[in-house]
């Protein structure tokens, strides 16, 4: 059976270069469609985090708590944290609700995966520059 990285395994991969072709190489050498959204809610203009500025208050889970990779199954939660083009995608969920839920997701997923969704809501990921996305994916739009 093949190892599938997690996201932030795939991140950390890339902040170890310094060279934006080499980083984009990875970034294609682990394509999927979750790593796609990853970059689509970081850098994608048309893309807006709804949740309050700042980081929430929240308990990091346990290192040994073998949830690397948890992030892959729960990438299909940011629609209830983001809008599109102006339509939030999750009307119905009160701010309230909609917070609580984005707790739960960084209680769920492993420490590293908790930052890289927070780096994610905050626009930047470090390591991986808009440069490296357009190099890696044309299609993605980060303008």
């Amino acid at each position: 059976m093949a190892y599938t990285k997690g996201l932030a395994e795939i991140i950390e991969e890339c902040r170890k270069s310094k060279n934006v072709k080499i980083k984009a190489q990875i970034l294609k050498e682990n394509e999927s469609t979750q790593l796609i959204d990853l970059l689509q809610l970081t850098y994608n203009p048309s893309v807006k985090w709804i949740m309050p500025e700042g980081n929430p208050p929240y308990e990091p889970a346990p290192k040994d708590g073998d949830l690397e990779g948890a992030l892959l199954g729960k990438m299909s939660m940011m629609k209830y944290f983001i809008s599109v083009n102006d339509q939030v995608l999750e009307p119905e969920v009160h701010p309230i609700k909609r917070e609580g839920i984005f707790v739960q997701l960084l209680e769920g997923v492993s420490p590293n995966d908790a930052k890289l969704v927070l780096e994610m809501k905050n626009r930047s990921i470090k390591g991986v520059s808009k440069t490296v996305v357009k190099e890696a994916f044309p299609q993605i739009e980060t303008d």
